[in-house]
C-alpha cells in the first residue's frame, strides 16, 4: 500500500522514499492478512532470538565489554536492558516455581513454645516464630526480585567507591542489570538441576551461597573492565568493594528482620537471654 503521504504521520512522502523522514515507518505498509501476520510472527520471534543470543554469549565472554558498548552507545547489536531482564525473571521464575530443590522449608524455632513458663512468654514466641517463618518463605519466593530491587543501593555503592572513574549511577545500574538477567539464567540452568536431584535445603543453602559468590566474582570481572582497570589490582579492588556492599546490605538486612521478628517481644528476648545463660 504505496501513498503519497506517511500513513502514521501525515508527512509527504517522494514516490521513491522508502521510509518517512519525519517518523521513520516504513512507507510500503501492506493490507494485514494472516499470511502477514504470520510473517511479522517469525520475523519478530527470530529477531529477537538473535539479540538474545548475541547478548547471552557477549555476556558469558566478555560482559564487561558488552555493558562497556552499550552505555557508549553501541546498542542496535543488543536487546533493551529492562527486556532482558524481565525474560531473565520469567525464565527463572517459571522454573524455580514448577521445580522445588526441596521439600519443605525449616520452621523457625524461637524457643520451645511448650516449655514456655507463662502463657504470655509462649504467644510471643508463638508470634515470633510465625514472623520467621514469613521472613524465610518471602525470601526464598522472591530471592530474584530483592536482587533487581537492590539496584540502586549496589550502583550507589560502586558509584561511591570508583566515582573517579567517571560512571554515573544510572550507568553502572543498567550494567548491574544485564549482569544480574544473565546471573539469574546461568543460575536456573545450572544449580536448580543439582539442587533438584539432591533435593535438601541443606544443600540449597549452600549451593545458593556458592552461586553468590561466583556471581560476585562474575560482577567483578565484567566492571573491571567496565571501570577501565587493566591489571589484577583492579579486579582485587572491584571484587572487594562488591563483597563489603553484600556484607553492609546483610548487616542491614538482618537487623531489619530482627526488628520485625521480635517487635513487641522483649520479654520474650530477656527470657531467651537468660535461658541460654543458664
Amino acid at each position: 500500500m504505496q501513498s503519497n503521504h506517511c500513513l502514521n504521520c501525515g508527512e509527504a512522502l517522494k514516490p521513491s522514499q522508502k521510509y518517512c523522514s519525519y517518523c521513520g515507518q516504513n512507507t510500503n505498509i501492506k493490507r494485514i492478512t494472516l499470511l502477514n501476520l504470520a510473517g511479522d510472527f517469525i520475523h519478530s520471534i527470530v529477531k529477537v532470538d538473535k539479540g538474545w543470543l548475541h547478548l547471552i554469549k557477549g555476556l558469558s565472554t566478555k560482559p564487561g565489554i558488552v555493558v562497556l558498548n552499550y552505555v557508549e552507545g553501541k546498542r542496535k547489536q543488543y536487546i533493551n536492558p529492562f527486556g532482558f531482564l524481565a525474560l531473565c525473571i520469567a525464565i527463572s521464575l517459571s522454573i524455580s516455581n514448577s521445580i522445588r530443590p526441596y521439600d519443605s522449608l525449616p520452621k523457625a524455632n524461637y524457643g520451645d513454645i511448650s516449655r514456655m513458663p507463662t502463657e504470655h512468654l509462649k504467644q510471643l514466641s508463638e508470634i515470633a516464630n510465625k514472623r520467621a517463618d514469613k521472613v524465610l518463605n518471602f525470601s526464598d519466593r522472591n530471592m530474584n526480585i530483592i536482587t533487581v530491587f537492590i539496584t540502586p543501593y549496589v550502583a550507589f555503592m560502586l558509584w561511591l567507591f570508583f566515582r573517579k572513574r567517571r560512571r554515573n549511577i544510572s550507568e553502572i545500574a543498567l550494567a548491574y542489570i544485564f549482569l544480574t538477567g544473565f546471573g539469574m539464567v546461568v543460575t536456573t540452568i545450572f544449580i536448580y538441576p543439582i539442587m533438584l536431584i539432591l533435593r535438601s535445603y541443606t544443600v540449597f543453602t549452600v549451593l545458593t551461597w556458592l552461586s553468590m559468590i561466583l556471581q560476585t566474582l562474575y560482577y567483578a570481572w565484567a566492571f573491571k573492565t567496565f571501570f577501565n582497570y587493566k591489571t589484577m589490582t583492579g579486579f582485587i579492588k572491584v571484587t572487594s568493594v562488591l563483597f563489603l556492599t553484600g556484607f553492609i546490605g546483610f548487616i542491614f538486612i538482618s537487623i531489619a528482620s530482627f526488628f520485625y521478628i521480635y517487635s513487641g517481644s522483649l520479654d520474650l528476648l530477656y527470657y531467651l537471654s537468660q535461658h541460654q545463660r543458664n
